[in-house]
């Protein structure tokens, strides 16, 4: 049977796809793989099964039971006929069927006579090879052993998307700059851990993976009452605040969490760390507290709170704390002016309830950090004594909202710790214990706006990847983008990738900052350049009645399981490149746009929305056209 006789098999790309994505091909031989063959053998009494997958020019076994051989030609298949139709195929004498009659497997060794296979169909709808069974001898094959055929294919997909959603999992964990670990759901025994969490905990990678989750975790007497916060400690014992976010998953065969602790600060070195009881008295503060005050710790555990602020700061100390204990906020962020042995220094202190069972509160954990350098000490600060302070009233009236308390919204949440994140285990989130003034400032500027919605007169730079020019110069985005790809394309990351377009013809005046375009399109073209082998790499642009941008980058790359997709935008590490796809989501997001990323249906694509202006209406004002 020649080569040309065979079936079109016109999805061959987006097949070659899902075998990537399945990183199965070539790999070693499976228990899981070859209880299914053996099963399928001996429900059907054949002395021989396969799981076939389709190559380019081969056909390639996963499992062989009672067969000798891991490879054939295509050209001597009879798989690629139930993989181009999509449906079980049935040949119960090989011998009268003009397709394989003549083929060297039935002339010849091992002399088929009867085959069945049933297609493995992703879940996408694509056929990438087949299960099948095979007999030297003429038989009939009834509606009971196709059925039992068919639901034996469809066991081998499901283990195959186990095998790559654990592959993803095992990479995500390793290579993820956060910190990461993977625990039994019965005994909280590690799995793995990454050198993040490594680095977190203070353990070697081989003493973490032999741990337990109790032993990480601090006495349940100073838990915090809300569930996403927890207090675990290092290898030292220092208490280690952070948010945890959690996902149930299947890892070697367990049923498993994959947990990401992520510290409530990502300034450990200059945040100090600290636990008080109901009355506000330090029983514990972290070793960064000699760094920030000049003192060591010993000499202020058993001091009260309010004993370590100036005078003036005394009574509004009192207030936040006498409101967290009247619950009426769940995390309580206050700025004050604390005592140092070189000054005063204004610390943003973030405190939250620790309560025992019957909910009662016992005591707080929190942590102080830094939000300006040294104030010179004021001649009230110079003569003020270590008088204790007042105590804390028992029913106090709400605290008057102030520059140095933050107040939360009336349902008294915070905009931090929303506990709609809980589900979602990659969710971003600011740094916890940043001054909430210079957050507003900060992100306000970005936008070249304060708070009242003019333009500042002074304040503090905006950030390196924020819009700065309020109505930045009109100019063509359909020239810019043919620009960026014609850039890309002068260095193709591999022989066999081309890059489409899909542009539109007419230019698309937009009045925003080319060089942050550059950044969103050209990093969203470099991922998809980096991560596909070949194939294509196509990007389209489209205008909406809206007057918003869409632009598409898509590519055939091995794709991204769709619950893992957020890692790859919100997980990305932002001190390892400039440009990442963390770097294109937030960007993005910060000019009025948006990014998404889908599953293609080989690769993956990712959407990115851009307004025409990002600051006011788009201008008429013509721009050149591309040439």
């Amino acid at each position: 049977m020649a080569s040309s006789d065979l079936p079109p098999l016109d999805d061959t790309s987006e097949r070659q796809a899902a075998l990537r994505r399945y990183h199965v091909l070539d790999t070693a031989p499976e228990k899981k793989f070859d209880r299914i063959t053996g099963m399928a053998a001996k429900v059907c009494d054949v002395p021989a099964a396969l799981i076939t997958l389709i190559d380019e020019e081969r056909q390639w076994f996963k499992s062989c039971f009672g067969f000798d051989q891991r490879q054939t030609d295509l050209d001597v298949s009879f798989c690629v006929y139930a993989v181009d139709a999509g449906n079980t195929l049935v040949v119960e004498d090989a011998t009268n069927d003009p397709r394989f009659q003549d083929n060297p497997l039935v002339t010849g060794p091992p002399h088929i006579r009867f085959y069945a296979g049933a297609p493995l169909t992703t879940p996408n709808g694509i056929h990438i090879g087949t299960l099948c069974i095979i007999d030297y001898e003429t038989r009939t094959f009834d509606a009971a052993q196709r059925e039992i055929l068919e639901n034996l294919a469809d066991m081998v997909v499901e283990q195959s998307e186990l095998r790559s959603a654990e592959r993803q999992i095992r990479q995500l964990v390793g290579e993820n700059p956060q910190p990461m670990y993977v625990v039994t759901q019965t005994g909280g025994r590690l799995l793995d851990a990454n050198l993040a969490a490594s680095e977190l905990y203070g353990y070697e990678p081989a003493v973490l993976s032999s741990m337990t989750t109790d032993a990480l975790l601090a006495p349940p007497s100073v838990q915090p009452s809300r569930e996403t916060l927890s207090i675990h400690e290092d290898a030292d014992g220092a208490p280690l605040p952070v948010r945890v976010r959690t996902e149930d998953i299947l890892y070697d065969g367990h049923q498993a969490t994959l947990v990401v602790p992520q510290p409530l600060t990502d300034d450990t070195d200059t945040t100090v760390f600290f636990r008080a009881d109901r009355d506000g008295t330090v029983q514990s503060l972290g070793p960064a507290w000699t760094e920030v005050t000049g003192r060591p710790p010993g000499e202020t555990v058993g001091t009260p709170l309010s004993d370590l602020v100036v005078a003036a700061d005394r009574a509004a100390l009192d207030s936040a704390l006498s409101a967290l204990h009247e619950e009426q906020a769940d995390v309580r962020h206050h700025v004050a002016s604390f005592r140092t042995a070189n000054g005063r220094r204004d610390l943003a202190l973030r405190a939250q309830l620790v309560q025992a069972a019957e909910d009662a509160s016992i005591g707080i954990v929190g942590t102080l950090s830094p939000v300006s350098g040294e104030v010179p000490r004021s001649d009230n600060a110079a003569n003020e004594t270590a008088d204790a302070p007042a105590t804390l009233p028992s029913a106090p009236d709400p605290p008057t909202p102030s520059a140095s308390v933050s107040t939360e919204d009336a349902s008294g949440t915070d905009d931090v710790d929303d506990d709609s994140e809980a589900c979602n285990v990659f969710s971003p989130s600011l740094p916890d214990f940043q001054n909430p003034d210079e957050a507003a400032a900060a992100e306000t500027a970005a936008n070249g706006v304060d708070a009242g919605g003019s333009a500042p007169a002074q304040g503090p730079a905006p950030p390196d990847d924020a819009a700065t020019d309020p109505m930045p110069e009109a100019f063509s985005l359909t020239a810019h983008l043919h620009a960026l790809v014609d850039d890309h394309t002068d260095a193709p990351a591999h022989d066999q990738l081309y890059i489409q377009r899909s542009l539109p013809d007419s230019s698309c005046p937009v009045r925003l900052d080319p060089s942050i375009v550059d950044s969103l399109i050209g990093t969203l073209l470099d991922n998809a350049l980096t991560h596909t082998e070949k194939g294509s790499v196509t990007i389209g642009m489209t205008v909406d009645d809206e007057e918003e941008v869409h632009i598409e980058v898509v590519d055939t790359g091995t794709g991204v399981e769709e619950r893992f997709m957020q890692v790859y935008m919100d997980a990305a590490n932002p001190s390892a490149s400039p440009d990442n796809l963390q770097r294109v989501h937030r960007l993005a997001e910060r000019i009025g746009g948006s990014l998404n990323m889908e599953d293609a249906t080989a690769g993956t694509r990712f959407q990115l929305t851009l307004p025409r202006s990002s600051a006011g209406t788009p201008s008429d004002a013509a721009s050149p056209e591309p040439e």
